[in-house]
């Protein structure tokens, strides 16, 4: 379980990770991630693609965050979870491929 307000840190595939809190709130627990993907890595012409959402997870809910990566590739998958009074952030193989 990830405490309040800890950021994690998960690498969802070379050159993409997303970094997630969470916050508690009066209509639920606010989860933010923020993903950086690298493009052309180390070079003069790297680039980041930054994307950042929320969603409010009541008991029970979950979020799945992923990254496309090349076709034929093992996809990996941030799952987030509140499970009761906790929340659980656990990199999975993506289960939609």
């Amino acid at each position: 379980s990830v405490a309040e307000n800890q950021a994690v840190v998960t690498r969802l595939r070379n050159g993409a990770t997303a970094v997630s809190y969470w916050a508690s709130a009066a209509d639920g627990w606010h989860v933010v991630t923020t993903v950086d993907t690298v493009v052309a890595a180390d070079t003069e012409t790297e680039q980041h693609l930054i994307v950042r959402f929320s969603a409010t997870l009541l008991p029970g809910q979950e979020q799945l965050v992923t990254v496309p990566g090349a076709v034929g590739t093992e996809q990996q998958a941030l799952r987030i979870r509140r499970v009761g009074d906790q929340i659980q952030m656990t990199r999975i193989a993506d289960p939609s491929i």
